[in-house]
């Protein structure tokens, strides 16, 4: 079995990962490999020519993982995934329970501690293309605080990654529109002015919002959150809630669960897969059922 790591190299602990690996005599560190990013979805363009290795582990952090996702779906036969989380949220890793220690992770590939997790595609009709995501798709407000993020990056990395998220989440709302849109789940049709729609596949985004506390990786459909008319104020008092993996507590919210989500209308409303800018509405968001085989821990 062969390794490559696929390291975003503008991580804070990168010379920590460094020295374990260093120091590590594991026979799958001899023989494997690392790739370093060198600009934006470098780790993309990475993964896609490691198709000679047997797994690929991200050390980085949800976008990072995002981007290697993406590349892994692009191949014919696809290597499994590890992660060493080591970004700012880590949404993804801390619902997979999973470490930033190489040694533990080293432990699981020798466990064979690898499962079978659904991916989620988002398609743009308008433009053709496609984008994957392993943990949330949000179409709305969602995906104007991760745009007020990536606008204000330097400034907010001076915070932790709650309080960061927290005030991008309060300088969104004093900016944001509710707008009218279809959305079409299975045989259900609702419509109406949203805060938020969101497909979760895995159960928190935003350093720790736990979202969609339904959601489950490998059972081949979404949990799927709209959001009406939700105020700021109403958004806040369900704020601890959503923390404690609590439904919100409001006639404007609803859950239910699908395979295929079709979002229509409000035609300047953005999208985000997994923390990333993904584009702009209509989109219709599909779930791949054990799309890739991933290592984590049996929880």
């Amino acid at each position: 079995m062969r390794l490559a790591f696929i390291i975003n190299s503008l991580i804070r602990r990168l010379q920590d990962f460094e020295a374990q690996f260093r120091t590590c005599d594991h026979e799958l560190i001899k023989n494997s490999a690392r790739f370093y990013t060198k600009y934006p979805k470098h780790a993309i363009k990475l993964a896609e020519q490691a198709g000679e290795y047997d797994v690929l582990v991200v050390v980085g952090g949800d976008g990072t993982l995002n981007e290697v996702v993406n590349g892994v779906m692009n191949q014919e036969v696809r290597p499994a995934i590890g992660l060493l989380p080591n970004g700012s949220a880590n949404d993804f890793a801390r619902e997979r329970k999973l470490t930033n220690k190489l040694d533990a992770f080293l432990k699981m590939v020798d466990s064979g501690c690898a499962s079978s997790v659904d991916v989620g595609q988002i398609r743009f009709p308008d433009e053709k293309r496609n984008i994957y995501f392993i943990n949330v798709a949000d179409v709305g407000f969602g995906a104007d605080v991760v745009n007020t993020l990536s606008k204000y990056d330097g400034w907010y990395n001076l915070f932790s990654s709650n309080i960061k998220f927290s005030i991008a989440i309060i300088r969104t709302f004093f900016s944001y529109s509710h707008q009218y849109v279809t959305v079409q789940a299975d045989n259900n049709i609702w419509e109406g002015k949203i805060l938020s729609v969101i497909a979760a596949n895995s159960r928190s985004f935003g350093s720790g919002l736990i979202i969609a506390p339904e959601a489950e990786i490998s059972d081949g459909k979404f949990q799927l959150v709209i959001l009406g008319a939700i105020s700021l104020k109403d958004y806040f008092i369900n704020l601890k809630r959503i923390r404690r993996g609590e439904k919100i507590n409001h006639s404007e919210a609803f859950y239910s669960e699908a395979p295929v989500i079709n979002i229509t209308g409000g035609s300047d409303l953005k999208v985000e897969a997994d923390g990333e800018p993904a584009g702009q509405l209509p989109v219709k968001i599909r779930c791949i059922p054990e799309a890739l085989l991933f290592y984590y821990p049996d929880l």
